[in-house]
Order: C-alpha cells, then structure tokens, then sequence
C-alpha cells in the first residue's frame, strides 16, 4: 500500500508493488482460530507457539517454529499459510511462491484467493502465462467478492500487457548523465528549460541530524557537456525543505513545493517566487486557490504560463490526483480542476510534466496497467481540451522499479528521466536478447538512488515538435556578468600546448569587442585556464599568455586597455575532470567577468 508521506516529503513514492498480502484476507482467520486443519497434536502445539513468535514480530523464530510443525504434518495448510505470509514480510518471494503452491497442491479450494498473491509473484519473475492459468482457474471458482473478481481480471490484463511489452520491447539506449549530476543522493529531474542548455533537478539528501533535504541544483550544457551541478542558493528567510521547481518560458516566475513551512496550508504547499533586478525575490504563498491542508507539490506551467498542473495528496483518500488551475486575468490562479479519469485512478498519479506543445502530458502513475511500481504515462489534448486515456510509455523505459519524473526537450527528440535503472537493466540481461536494446545500456554507472538519464524518444511517444530560439552569445554574456559570474568565451579554443588565436577565434574576438562597446562602463578581468597536461609551472605560463592573447585582440578592436586586465590559473580551476580530449578541450579556455 502506498505510504503516507511525511510533511518534508516532496517527492512522496510507493517504493513498492502493493500485494494483495494475505494478512489482510485470510491469515487472521489462522492466527484468531481454534479450527487447525491437521490431527497431529504436536502440530497443533508448535503452531500455536509459532503464532506467538509472528504476533511479536519474532520472523526468524516464527519460521522455525513453522519449519517444525512441518516436520509433524507436512500439508498443515494454516502453517504453509502462516510461512508464506513471513517469508512475504521478510522479502523472499522465491520461498513464498514454494508455500503458495504446496498449498494449492494439496487443496486448491481451502483458500483459493491465494491465487491472486501468487500470480501478483508469478509477474515479478516474469512468468506470465502461469499468472494468466492461475487467474482463469480462480475466476472459475464460484462464489468470489466482486472486488477480487475485478482484481484478478485486471491481473490478467497486466500479464498480458507484460508479456507483450517485454517481447516487443522499443527502442531505448539511457545515458547516465554521469557524476558532475549524479551523485550517491537521489536527483530528480524538474525541468529543461527552452533552450535545452539549462537542467534544472532536485537533489535530496539526508541531514546532519539524519532527516531527508531537498535543494535546487541547476547544471549548464556547454558544447553539449553538463558542467558540474551548481546548488541554486536562495537569499530568503527560509530556503529548507523545498523541491520539485519549474521556472517559466519566460524566466520571470519560479514555482515550487515547500514544506513544513510557516504560512503553509498543509505538509507541503506550492510557492512563487519573482525573477527581479538579478535576484529570486521571497517565495509566496499560492494560497488557497491552489493549496489545501492536504499535500501539494511537484508544479509544471505550460510554455504559455497560462496553466498550472501539479500533485495533490488527499488525507483522507491516502491517495495523490494530478490538477490543472488556469491564470486569470488579473494574473491569480482559478481554482484546480482535476484532470478527470483518463489520467487520475483510485491510486497514485505523481509529477505531471506538460510539453512545450500545451497538449502532451507526461506523468507517474502506479494504477494504470504497466510494468510494476510507478511508471511513465502520456496522454494528448484533443481541440475539444479531452485528454485521451493514458499510455503507457512501455518496456524498457518502464521497468519493475519505479520510474518518476520525466521531462522532453522542446524538439521532441530527447527525453529525461530518474530511475533507479542500474538493477534492472543487469537483470534484464538474462532475459532479453532483442537487438532494439543496446546492451551497452548495462554497462552504464548507478551513482545511488535515483539519478537522471537521457536518451532519444521512441517516435510513439513523441509529442509535437516546437521550436525554442536559442539565446545568441551576447544574451549568454550578459546574463552570466549581470550576476557577477564568471563565464567562459565561446569559440575562443586554443589548441593543445598553444596560445594562438586562430581564424574563428578571431572573429569571436571581434564579436566579444562589440558586446563590449556596449556596455563601456564594464571592466573586464580575462582568466586564463588550461587542462592538466604537463607540470603546474608550464600550465600556468600557458594560461598566462591566452589570456594576454585575447586581451590584447581585444585592444586591437578598440577597446580601451584601462577596461581590461588578465590573471592566470593554469590546470587549478578545470571545468570538468580531465578524464577524455572533450573535457580537456573545455578546460583549455579563456573566461571573462566584471571587476571594479
């Protein structure tokens, strides 16, 4: 059953499969009964002290306990019964599955709902066509509650749906974004935003006083490398326990989830805060439009800025909706509607993600027949504003774990998502040997929990392309000085072992001068930088003389030395590790940023 997530919850997940565990059917009969099955007194005897043990959450006794009372009657059902219900607890669904047959071995009618459990087994090891057999045999059986009825029949669906989705499985080649994103703490993917080239993730971790923190990370995408993570500090009163951000198209408005905060409604709340003269201005409160003693989280706004979707856990169902609110007017937000049953079940749909397009929904969802746990739905906007019944993105984007946020450039062609995939994919090995799946997809490095990947979207799942304008480098420059930041000359390369300026890098220069004449009261401190071949002293005279190579262009243009100075720092501020030719090529640079 999905768990209840704590008010510093941001990302609250079912990390497991629900079962139809037999101890909220069948086993309180056996542990409040008096009627045993069995005639062996000493069966009997040791039963009753083996229920002892389970009562008092003593599993390793209580199975030992049941192994002898086996010995004395080797079909006492109440205690197959019993052992299977610990081994379930204790996670050894192998054995379950043993103890689930014996008993349906010896007697198929003493508790015929058993099948249900045991197929929900036989579909965690892939044993589909067994799941199917048993079902069918269960749903012959007469007098059954309508509920298990309808379970067994939507058993059968996802068997079926399995069995084809792993024979047939699309094309799927994940990249693990690597260590300068990934790290043993869990990412969660929020946004790309517009232009591709700014990743925006929630990175949660456990505190000094062994609580669970969320903070906002934001990496750069530099000739087509992330840079390393940068932590998103907040100057506001209060920056703790807050997650799950998504900035507008328009990079005036960021929206996101705190918790336990003060003028909060409920655990967690849906705050804004105001893009102003370089700073994030104090987070506010939505309000009760949009937030509720309930939970809600995990906000996504349309390209438009028109719409607002996002999660709401309900108390008192124990269950999370997806809803979307609309911005009037005078710039409030209407109430929220929910997103109706096409995409909402009587379970968990989590972290909508709509596309750049306004029409495709991307979204979590533990209900709707798929591969187990949480996966990754879809579902488009007709021209009458219907959302179509959710599909599912299939095997192997979807797996037996759970897979959680997930976001689509605005060119549709590549996809984010996080996942704990690195199990997975090792146990799939065994089983799948369809070519569309590289295998190369194996070998790619888990840094702990769940991190984030990339890979080109199968073209069923697309949604309509859109196209983003890209920032020109002026905008680059002048967004990174703005916030007294430092940033790297683009097309300024020098080649190893070199301080020349080549042909391109001249015309760069060129441009660079012109930015500059305006904006002439900026002062400008070049920074050389090189990458880690040859020793300290050499490195460091070569990162003197590029950035003295590029000043000096600079003069050359026209503009005014006074306004220019250079320093050096060789290899001891690399971008990225210097661990292939593509890194260092970045770490050989010349960087710029205003001085006074």
């Amino acid at each position: 059953m999905a768990h209840q997530p704590s008010s510093s919850q941001i990302y609250a997940y079912s990390l497991i499969m629900p079962f139809l565990i037999l101890s909220l059917l069948l086993l309180p009969l056996v542990i409040s009964g008096q009627n045993n099955n069995t005639e062996s007194k000493k069966a009997i005897k040791t039963f009753e002290t083996a229920k002892n043990y389970y009562q008092n959450d003593d599993y390793s006794n209580a199975i030992i306990a049941v192994d002898k009372v086996l010995s004395f009657d080797k079909n006492f059902l109440d205690a197959w019964l019993l052992k299977a219900e610990i081994l379930m607890l204790q996670k050894q669904k192998k054995e379950a599955i043993e103890s689930y047959e014996k008993i349906l071995d010896v007697d198929s009618m003493a508790f015929p709902r058993i099948a249900l459990t045991l197929s929900r087994l036989y579909l965690d090891i892939q044993r589909f066509d067994e799941a199917v057999a048993l079902l069918e045999w269960y749903l012959g059986v007469d007098n059954q509650k309508e509920h298990f009825i309808v379970s067994a029949h939507e058993l059968i669906a996802t068997a079926q749906f399995r069995r084809e989705a792993m024979a047939n499985p699309v094309h799927f080649e994940p990249y693990n974004l690597g260590s300068l994103i990934n790290t043993q703490a869990d990412e969660y993917i929020n946004q790309l935003q517009n232009d591709g080239n700014k990743l925006l993730f929630t990175r949660r971790v456990k505190s000094s006083d062994n609580s669970m923190n969320e903070s906002f990370y934001i990496s750069v995408m530099q000739d087509s490398v992330w840079l390393p993570a940068q932590q998103m500090v907040m100057n506001w009163k209060y920056s703790d326990k807050m997650g799950a951000l998504f900035i507008t198209a328009d990079g005036k408005e960021m929206y996101f989830s705190g918790c336990d905060w003060l003028d909060g409604f409920g655990s967690c709340d849906i705050y804004v805060s105001y893009y102003n003269e370089g700073r994030w201005n104090e987070p506010k409160n939505l309000g009760g439009a949009i937030n509720t003693s309930d939970w809600e989280s995990q906000p996504s706004v349309s390209a438009d800025g028109r719409d607002l979707y996002f999660a709401r856990r309900s108390k008192q169902l124990g269950t999370s909706d997806l809803y979307v609110s609309h911005r009037q007017p005078d710039g409030s937000w209407s109430i929220p509607l929910n997103l109706g049953s096409a995409v909402n079940t009587d379970a968990n749909e989590m972290a909508p993600f709509i596309h750049f397009d306004n029409n495709t929904l991307y979204f979590s969802s533990e209900r709707h027949i798929g591969m187990g746990g949480y996966d990754i739905f879809m579902s488009r906007r007709d021209e009458n504003g219907n959302w179509s019944e959710a599909v599912n993105l299939a095997y192997p984007i979807n797996t037996a774990n759970d897979e959680i946020n997930f976001v689509v450039a605005a060119d549709a062609q590549k996809a984010y998502i996080s996942s704990r995939k690195h199990k997975e994919w090792k146990d799939a090995e065994n089983i799948i040997s369809d070519d569309s799946i590289s295998l190369m997809q194996y070998e790619r490095e888990n840094y702990g929990g769940y991190d984030i990947y990339d890979f080109e979207l199968d073209e069923r799942f697309r949604p309509t392309s859109v196209y983003v304008e890209q920032p020109t480098i002026e905008e680059i420059y002048e967004e990174a000085l703005k916030e007294g930041q430092s940033v790297a000359l683009r097309n300024i390369r020098f080649s190893f072992d070199s301080a020349i300026l080549d042909s391109v890098s001249m015309e760069s220069v060129k441009q660079l001068a012109e930015f500059l004449n305006k904006h002439p009261d900026w002062k400008i401190e070049l920074s050389g930088h090189t990458d880690d071949m040859g020793d300290a002293v050499y490195n460091q005279n070569l990162s003197e003389q590029r950035a003295k190579a590029v000043l000096e262009a600079l003069i050359q243009q026209g503009i005014d030395s006074k306004r220019l100075k250079s320093t050096a720092y060789g290899a001891d501020r690399p971008l990225v590790p210097n661990d292939s030719e593509k890194h260092r090529t970045l770490n050989r640079r010349t960087e710029m940023k205003i001085f006074k």
